[in-house]
């Protein structure tokens, strides 16, 4: 699929340009992508994913879904104090030395 990303800045770069990441995957304004039934416009979105050969535009939750699913990012979650400890102390158990500037436990 051919595809034109229009910027902020009055830039546009094709799909036959530099990669699309730094400067490049930024302020995005614009995408005119094409497909067998000619040109499709993609705007509004805060998020614009490649699904599918495509581009497609998505909220935060649609960002937060595709990063897990790419494998490429873990999520933490808030558990009690106490469901750390347990799980703390069970990983502790693999532990045998540290590296400069890693996090040690707390001694009480």
């Amino acid at each position: 699929m051919n595809y034109q990303v229009y910027y902020g800045d009055g830039r546009v770069l094709s799909d036959s340009a530099a990669p699309l990441t730094g400067d490049n995957a930024r302020s995005v304004q614009v995408i005119v992508q094409h497909d067998q039934d000619g040109p499709v416009m993609l705007t509004g979105a805060d998020y614009y994913i490649w699904r599918s050969e495509r581009w497609v535009g998505v909220d935060i939750f649609g960002l937060f879904d595709y990063l897990l699913d790419s494998g490429l990012v873990l999520f933490g979650r808030t558990v009690t104090a106490d469901e750390y400890q347990a799980i703390y102390q069970r990983a502790k158990l693999e532990k045998r030395t540290w590296r400069p500037g890693e996090r040690r436990p707390i001694k009480t």
